[in-house]
């Protein structure tokens, strides 16, 4: 069985406070905004969703793609009529976003530790690269991490990257986080484990998301002081699941994809969900037959039958020092060994 070697974890409403400011500046927006139309006609929200979501290609996650985004919402929402005045207030929400002060989730260093003080930990947060660093800094958890990588994007290739760099594998590897969209999503689809903490308010754009909550490599804990046992659980399920042996002459028709209930005949519809790093090798089913036929294959074809294809030929075996005795014994293997040759 493959052990949990590292352990990630996100940044961001997991281990600090940071949707909170967020939504605190689009209320502070919205304001603004509403000295010129009436926001429920000019549905400044869904508007300002928009645009930040279009531009993220453009600008990236974090203030400085938030707040441009706010400032060409402003225009579109008002009409180009509002001041260069409200605009500067606007730029003032993002400063005031930067040196917002770092506050930890209640418990998350305890349960940092506790996971520390048994796997490689690993700090995977996406956004603006100088407010990450800060934040970090100002946490006092970077000397808990063994790496601390701050991404532009959290998807599959990104994971694929960080697990190659380590040498590990993605079975070995469980992402924690509040975020089923960026750090449970592609986590499971390369085959690894997933620890879910939600946060009581989330970014429309993280909460779009195709993860079944019934995942079997899922886990789902309320807050920092439950992840410790998660990810001790999610190690005695996985080790409970049913594996290809290691033997050419035992080898089961399961992956660790399956629970042993489901190990007899896997449906079309498994097999379609499963990915490409958790399916069986079908070199497993393959090396046990060519194992067999070397254990069976007497002597080479060529030798057998210059032997015995010729009266002279078997004259020259029977007079030869290698002639066996003659009894049951081996008159059983000359027995077998001339029939194997005669329907060769």
């Amino acid at each position: 069985m493959d052990h949990l070697r590292l352990v990630g974890f996100d940044g961001d409403d997991t281990l600090w406070r940071s949707e909170d400011y967020y939504r605190g500046a689009q209320d502070d927006f919205e304001r603004i905004v509403a000295r010129y139309v009436d926001l429920q006609d000019a549905r400044a929200q869904e508007l300002l969703y928009a645009v930040e979501k279009r531009n993220l290609a453009l600008f990236g996650y974090g203030v400085k793609g938030m707040v441009l985004s706010m400032v060409e919402a402003a225009v579109e929402i008002t009409d180009a009529r509002i001041s260069a005045t409200d605009l500067h207030r606007i730029v003032a929400l993002g400063k005031d976003l930067l040196q917002h002060p770092v506050e930890l989730l209640p418990g998350i260093r305890e349960a940092v530790e506790a996971i520390g003080a048994q796997h490689d930990i690993v700090l995977i947060t996406k956004g603006d690269l100088f407010h990450q660093e800060a934040k970090v800094k100002q946490s006092g958890l970077a000397d808990l991490f063994r790496r601390i990588e701050i991404v532009s994007e959290k998807d599959a290739p990104t994971y694929a990257r960080v697990l190659t760099e380590f040498e590990i594998a993605p079975s070995q590897f469980a992402m924690i986080g509040n975020s089923l969209r960026s750090d449970i999503a592609p986590v499971l689809a390369l085959g690894g484990w997933g620890i879910h903490m939600p946060y009581h308010v989330t970014w429309a754009h993280e909460a779009e998301h195709d993860v079944d909550e019934a995942h079997p490599r899922l886990a789902r804990v309320d807050a920092p002081a439950g992840i410790p046992a998660a990810t001790m659980r999610s190690m005695r399920r996985k080790s409970s699941w049913c594996l290809i042996s290691s033997s050419p002459m035992r080898t089961s028709a399961c992956s660790a994809f399956w629970s042993p209930s489901a190990c007899s005949r896997p449906t079309s519809s498994t097999l379609a969900a499963m990915n490409r790093s958790t399916r069986p090798n079908m070199l497993a089913y393959v090396l046990p037959w060519i194992w067999l036929k070397s254990r069976l294959s007497l002597a080479p074809r060529k030798s057998r039958r210059s032997t015995f294809d010729s009266p002279s030929g078997r004259k020259r075996w029977a007079k030869s020092k290698l002639r066996p005795r003659m009894t049951s014994r081996s008159m059983s293997k000359r027995t077998r060994f001339e029939t194997s040759t005669i329907f060769a």
